[in-house]
Order: C-alpha cells, then structure tokens, then sequence
C-alpha cells in the first residue's frame, strides 16, 4: 500500500512541475510576445546583419574564427542565418527559447536548494514548490531580462546561466538530494 501511495505522490509532483512550466511558458510567451517581430539592434548589425562569416554554414574557419570566445552564440547565428536568412523573428524564436529553459533551470535550481540538507529544520521547506515557482516567473517576465531576448548578441549571458544552472544540477544530482 505505502509503494502506492508513493508512485501517487511522485505522479502528484509531476503533474504540479508540469503545470508550474506551463505557467512559467505562458508568462514568458505573453511578456516577450511584443518582440518577435522587432528588428535587429545595436551590435546585431556588425554579429549578423554585415557579418558575411555567418553566412556560409560550411566555412566554419570564418565564423569561428569571427569571435572565437563566443562560439556558441556565432553558431546560433549561422544555424539562424542558414534556415532564415534575416528573418528576425526566428532569432527572437531562438533567444525566447534560450529564455525560457534557462527559466525552467533556475526553476530547478531553487527547487534543489529548497531541498537541501541544510534547510531540511525550516518551515519555508513546505513551500520550495511555490517559492521555486515564484523564482522562475520573477526571473522570465522581469524587465531586467529582457535584453538577453530583444538583443541577439546578448544572448551569451543567457548562455552563462545555462552552464552556470547544469553544473549547480549536476553537483545536486551527483549528492543523490531528493525533492
């Protein structure tokens, strides 16, 4: 009975973590909505627009080379100029996706703090789904975060975080901690 009762309880977390993605998707689809069609910015010009080293996905050598410290963003931009040319709204499509998981991360990320060791003797422990929730729609919809969106060279901070989030997961996941 209890092994049931266990399999309804991790079946009631799921769901809930899905749903609280759901919220966290939406809230970031309606505040960033108003910028898909927004055009290129600032250093776009000289990353994207004129920068005839993206253009040609198999000449690596040329857009590695181009900013050989942000290889990762210089790749997105290719794959985003290979399929779309210079439709913006793909490269907004690309940033929001980039925002978003970087939103169901930090989302992760308080989660496993909230169930941390340390805070097991805390009250505010009954909370860390909604504290967790909290967090992740603050983080998706702030206007502060907005840059890394509207601005495609500025994705490489949101790029930070993604790393900076896996490699907080993966010292969570590797202590066996259980939320």
């Amino acid at each position: 009975m209890a092994k049931n009762s266990h399999k309804k309880q991790i079946s009631k977390k799921r769901f809930h973590n899905i749903f609280v993605f759901a919220i966290i998707f939406v809230t970031g689809l309606i505040a960033y909505s108003n910028s898909f069609d927004c055009a290129f910015h600032f250093d776009d010009f000289d990353n994207i627009v004129n920068n005839e080293a993206i253009h040609d996905i198999n000449n690596f050598d040329a857009w590695w080379n181009y900013s050989a410290n942000r290889p990762l963003s210089m790749a997105t931009f290719v794959l985003n100029y290979h399929y779309n040319e210079l439709d913006v709204f793909y490269y907004h499509i690309v940033n929001f996706g980039i925002h978003i998981t970087n939103a169901f991360l930090v989302f992760w990320l308080v989660l496993l703090l909230f169930s941390s060791p340390g805070l097991s003797d805390y009250r505010i422990i009954k909370h860390k789904q909604l504290i967790a929730a909290i967090v992740a729609l603050l983080f998706v919809s702030h206007p502060l975060a907005t840059q890394s969106s509207y601005i495609h060279c500025s994705k490489t901070s949101c790029y930070g975080n993604i790393v900076l989030s896996i490699v907080c997961l993966l010292i969570f996941i590797c202590k066996d901690i259980r939320y």
